[in-house]
């Protein structure tokens, strides 16, 4: 007799591995999602911000900027 191998014999089946795996995936989210949300959104906020220009008035030859 012929016997057929359906191929549920041995398998390359690692639970611990794929744990391990998703637990790696798990930090580096978690890490890009803090380094994100503390570093980068501050800078791009900077980025866009920028000091308003103070007028300055000349009497005299003398300069002086205005008082708020």
């Amino acid at each position: 007799m012929a016997m057929i191998e359906l191929g549920f014999g041995r398998q390359n089946f690692h639970p611990l591995k794929r744990k391990s795996s998703l637990l790696l995936k798990l930090i580096a989210v978690v890490f890009a999602v803090l380094l994100f949300c503390e570093f980068l959104i501050y800078y791009l906020a900077i980025f866009q911000c920028n000091w308003p220009e103070v007028k300055t008035t000349a009497s005299d030859g003398e300069q002086t900027t205005r008082e708020p």
